[in-house]
């Protein structure tokens, strides 16, 4: 079975979007992220 990694979009590139995009990159999960 082939797994795909979770993709995840924010939009806005404010300090909240950036904020969030940091926490996620902390994260130990495999995704893609989209700002």
């Amino acid at each position: 079975m082939t797994t795909h990694p979770f993709r995840v979009a924010i939009v806005g590139a404010g300090p909240a979007g950036i904020y969030a995009a940091d926490l996620l990159t902390k994260a130990e999960r495999d995704f893609e992220l989209s700002i």
